[in-house]
């Protein structure tokens, strides 16, 4: 058991010890040293990191050696360095809280991390940056914070196991691809999104379900494209610019009247396709569905 009083594990000290499985009381000590290889071949596969420790300079410590299989950091900073670049047997990640305007980079290194299942981020956190995750082929749930305001593009693109995602209050943008080919199957965005980039669902197959904000203006050029199992959207009236939905067959059930549609310049992409017998496009304006048992229905 490690004292509370701890402050320092120095280069190589538990280096080599085989049995080692745990460092107990690790998380409660004031520890802000951690030595080069100083857990090199142990047996640990879970540490829960003091938050007196909020960054990990990889230049000087890494998890080479480790089969770690859980992380949990009661505080961090920015993920940029390359800190988690040797986690293989990474199965869960959680940070309970982040230093104020944290972000996360594809330097982090958490991409194609094959094993990782879930991913929980914590408030201080406001952006995702560009891959950051991508590829992470088991990722199946990921949690993320109410200061979170950007998923930056192709963050989670590739993850093909991710199912559940908990979206901040916070969130603003969904850059291009952030979620393409992922396994989501359903989809509620919260009130306070206000773009949806190019292909951010494209090729999502499975996803059935999609719950747009009042509040959303802008779902741009392919958006949702290759959603094959998708058979309906209804576009909130505040939306300006929609995307064109090619190569989908879907029905769109627009909040907007007709008239309204027709003078927004954002709304050709969308309109340019409608008719178009290759395209298998349906739009129906306000005054030409309703609501049935909760299902949008042409009148």
């Amino acid at each position: 058991s490690l004292p509370n009083t701890l402050q320092s594990i120095m280069d190589q000290v538990f280096k080599d010890c085989e049995n080692l499985s745990s460092l107990v009381g690790f998380e409660k000590t004031q520890l802000t040293v951690l030595g080069n290889q100083a857990l090199y071949n142990t047996s640990i596969t879970e540490l829960h990191f003091p938050k007196t420790i909020t960054s990990i300079d990889a230049s000087y410590f890494n998890f080479s050696g480790i089969t770690v299989k859980r992380l949990i950091f009661e505080k961090y900073g920015s993920i940029t360095n390359g800190e988690f670049k040797n986690l293989k047997s990474l199965e869960y990640i959680e940070f309970k809280e982040f230093n104020v305007n944290s972000i996360i980079q594809y330097g982090g290194q958490l991409r194609d991390s094959t094993n990782l299942k879930t991913v929980i981020l914590g408030e201080g956190l406001t952006s995702i940056g560009n891959s950051a995750f991508a590829g992470c082929s088991t990722l199946n749930s990921v949690k993320l914070p109410n200061s979170l305001t950007l998923i930056d593009s192709s963050a989670f693109a590739s993850c093909l196991a991710l199912t559940n995602v908990q979206f901040g209050a916070g969130l603003e943008t969904i850059a291009s691809l952030s979620f393409s080919e992922s396994g989501l199957s359903e989809l509620t965005l919260p009130n306070s999104v206000r773009t949806i980039e190019a292909g951010a669902f494209m090729n999502c197959t499975k996803l059935s379900k999609i719950v747009l904000n009042e509040g959303l203006q802008t779902i741009n050029g392919d958006a949702f494209s290759g959603c094959t199992n998708l058979s309906y959207i209804v576009i909130p009236k505040s939306v300006t610019t929609v995307c064109n939905f090619y190569g989908s067959k879907i029905n769109v059930f627009a909040e907007l009247y007709k008239e309204e549609a027709s003078t927004l310049e954002g709304w050709s992409d969308l309109l340019g396709v409608v008719g178009d017998d290759t395209q298998n496009v349906n739009l129906y304006y306000a005054d030409e569905w309703s609501y049935v048992n909760g299902i949008p229905t042409k009148n």
